[in-house]
């Protein structure tokens, strides 16, 4: 199994892959190149047909923006990819040279690249599913909490009172308006 940090991810709503994956998109782009003049994004299928609604196009052009390069998105409804969150970015560097980057937003605010396409994530727990954990935690004698910070770490503390810090902080926005 993952580490519990890919189960609550932080970033920009309302969807996972929608938003997360294309923001986390952009900042990939942004830190593998660093001398960008211009970015055109064409998003396809699914990204192209409710991009607008989930604000696939507001996040791309907010984090450009942010980082002070210009961009235009193409909301591609007929290109046919392997894919359905797939998006591709023509980065246009100082120099004018051109290079292409194919990125999916594969959920949960993943996103595959060229240079990684679906890296082996490293196992944190070896077993498959809370029922065996919980078996483990049972014939060893330790509690829920003991098995996940041995295998996460002290610091995962600190990570779930930001996530929870963060989910409170959305349902007070939410209530207020």
């Amino acid at each position: 199994m993952k580490s519990i940090r890919d189960i609550y991810v932080i970033g920009n709503g309302p969807s996972s892959s929608h938003t997360m994956g294309p923001a986390f998109a952009v900042e990939h782009i942004l830190n593998k190149y660093k001398k960008v003049k211009f970015v055109k994004v064409y998003l396809y299928e699914s990204l192209a047909l409710t991009g607008k609604g989930h604000l696939t196009d507001y996040i791309i052009e907010k984090k450009f923006k942010e980082a002070g390069v210009a961009c235009e998105i193409v909301f591609d409804l007929k290109t046919a990819v392997e894919h359905p969150n797939t998006m591709k970015f023509e980065v246009t560097l100082d120099d004018l040279s051109v290079v292409n980057e194919i990125i999916v937003s594969s959920g949960g605010g993943t996103i595959v690249t060229n240079d990684d396409s679906k890296k082996d994530e490293k196992e944190v727990y070896k077993e498959a599913n809370l029922t065996e954990i919980l078996k483990f935690c049972s014939e060893n004698g330790i509690s829920l909490y003991e098995y996940v910070i041995k295998h996460e770490g002290e610091d995962l503390l600190n990570y779930l009172k930001e996530v929870l810090k963060t989910m409170d902080n959305a349902i007070a926005r939410g209530r207020s308006a």
